[in-house]
């Protein structure tokens, strides 16, 4: 009789265990694979840009602060217009550029400043775009520029 017991737990913990493994989906834990998708479609559409920093002008190191539009098309053309201060003088600018975002999201931006008075100067940008593009960290890469900047999409943000 004992034996019998025995056997008989046996068969229904068996029977119970095989149910609860059969309705439990097992699958080996797997890290999130990082992917980057980003492209030059990535940043299409309307930004606004504040660059705040330092420029080495023919006076010496002066503060700088610019804000402005920017307008990516998704193909590598960049256009913008704004208004900057370099050591306090107030001028406005436009912008016109070419842009290419990697798959690892980095940014890159190459073009020409032009001033109101019609002076002009290159334009150079390094940067990431982050938040699914809904934002881009930059950095001005032209000698004796200081200027961290920062485009934010002005809709669906």
């Amino acid at each position: 009789m004992i034996c019998q017991n025995l056997a008989l737990k046996a068969v229904i913990t068996a029977s119970v265990v095989g149910s609860l493994l059969s309705t439990l989906s097992v699958r080996p834990v797997m890290a999130d694979k990082v992917s980057n998708s980003c492209n030059n479609a990535t940043i299409q559409g309307a930004y606004g840009l504040q660059d705040i920093g330092s420029r080495k002008t023919k006076n010496g190191t002066v503060d700088y602060t610019a804000v402005r539009t920017a307008k990516f098309d998704g193909n590598g053309n960049h256009q913008g217009k704004g208004i900057s201060s370099i050591d306090g003088v107030i001028k406005a600018y436009t912008i016109t550029a070419t842009y290419k975002v990697a798959t690892d999201c980095s940014f890159e931006l190459k073009g020409t400043q032009t001033f109101e008075d019609g002076t002009s100067t290159p334009y150079s940008q390094f940067g990431v775009v982050i938040r699914g593009g809904k934002e881009i960290i930059e950095l001005q890469t032209i000698s004796g520029r200081n200027q961290p900047g920062r485009y934010q999409r002005i809709e669906n943000y």
